[in-house]
């Protein structure tokens, strides 16, 4: 026996090796489009790829929601770093519309913090995130991808793969799902507080020198958040907009790092292929007035869950055609315009309307509602 084991040992991990690389369903992607639709799959073993080797180590997005998209998340209280009832918006730094409502609507997550702790509740489920493993390439007819990882380069196959690579798409193009999209760059800091601010208000500024973009400033617990979002020469604009506020004695000493990278305007049109499905930002759910993908995914991934359950991923190509793509291309209709030439809408909007608006919660959601309140 202790001759034959070394031989039966070296065969049972080629077997186990082998059959490692045909799996259920395999997710690109391990950012929250990913680790949520994982987390909601209940009846399939899920494999999640993540060419970074930490889950959480980097973020670029603000990570305002409503309160019903926190809910939908399942956020818990000690990831949440602000609570807001108020939406000030800064035209050209000299007009103001105050959005207001009675009780909290929104509240500002640790994005570093909620992808990690997804990533340990899909863990928890049985499924499995390989970390340092990068796709190459999806053949969607046969159900295969081509993967390169510490171990070298191999083709895995699953019967079901779900794209959540964020906003590179180069694999989702590949596929052939399609997409409206403009890429823009987002850049953001932490800052101490020079004077006293109001910590339920989210300011946002529109002016000449951001461009078809905009700036922002939310009080948080760890100091104040201080962002730009534009379609080019982002960190100079930055650079400018924090010159601004320092004058103004908004802010005064940057206290974290400079963070951010690419956050989108579109929405999607095309996302199954055969057996592979887009999500997230792989196939433009945004809402891009502000540029959040949370609302978008809180929803789709629970479809897309479902129709992976019941490996009918026609229902799940449906309802984003049906039900949320027309809500999306409507807000990417109204962030053209109201970004178009310098925001002019928003400075003839805030010149015509009164300076109060009531804030309702579901207008976090849908901020195309924000600009028809302010005309009704």
């Amino acid at each position: 026996m202790s001759v034959l084991w070394p031989k039966i040992s070296l065969l049972l991990n080629r077997v186990i090796k082998l059959r490692s690389t045909e799996l259920d369903v395999l997710i690109v992607g391990g950012g929250t489009a990913g680790l949520l639709t994982a987390l909601h799959i209940r009846n399939r073993a899920v494999t999640i790829l993540e060419q970074r080797r930490a889950i959480g180590a980097s973020t670029h997005c603000s990570g305002i929601v409503s309160i019903a998209t926190a809910e939908r998340l399942d956020i818990p209280e000690e990831i949440i770093e602000g609570v807001y009832s108020r939406l000030v918006l800064h035209v050209d730094n000299q007009r103001r519309l105050v959005f207001e409502a009675p009780k909290s609507v929104a509240v500002k997550i640790a994005r570093d913090e909620h992808v990690k702790l997804l990533k340990q509740l899909v863990e928890d489920r049985g499924h499995e995130v390989v970390l340092g493993a990068r796709a190459l390439h999806i053949d969607p007819m046969h159900g295969s991808t081509v993967v390169h990882s510490r171990d070298g380069v191999k083709t895995l196959k699953a019967k079901t793969m779900v794209i959540a690579e964020g906003a590179l798409m180069k694999l989702s193009r590949e596929v052939g799902l399609r997409c409206v999209s403009l890429k823009l760059g987002g850049i953001q800091a932490y800052f101490e507080v020079s004077q006293r601010i109001d910590g339920e208000s989210i300011h946002v500024y529109t002016h000449n020198f951001l461009g078809k973009g905009f700036g922002w400033v939310v009080p948080t617990r760890r100091g104040v958040l201080v962002g730009v979002l534009s379609e080019r020469m982002t960190f100079h604009r930055f650079k400018v907009f924090i010159a601004m506020l320092k004058k103004q004695g908004i802010i005064s000493r940057r206290t974290s790092p400079f963070f951010g990278g690419t956050v989108l305007r579109g929405y999607p049109l095309s996302v199954t292929k055969s057996s592979v499905a887009g999500i997230g930002d792989a196939v433009a759910m945004v809402k891009s007035l502000s540029s959040g993908g949370l609302y978008a995914i809180s929803l789709a991934s629970r479809v897309l869950a479902k129709s992976v359950d019941s490996n009918n991923l026609k229902d799940y190509g449906k309802w984003v055609s049906k039900k949320l793509s027309p809500q999306l291309a409507l807000q990417y209709g109204c962030a053209k315009l109201a970004f178009l030439n310098n925001a002019v809408l928003l400075r003839t909007l805030s010149g015509i309307v009164k300076r109060k608006i009531h804030l309702h919660p579901r207008d976090f959601d849908d901020h195309t509602k924000l600009i028809i309140r302010a005309l009704i």
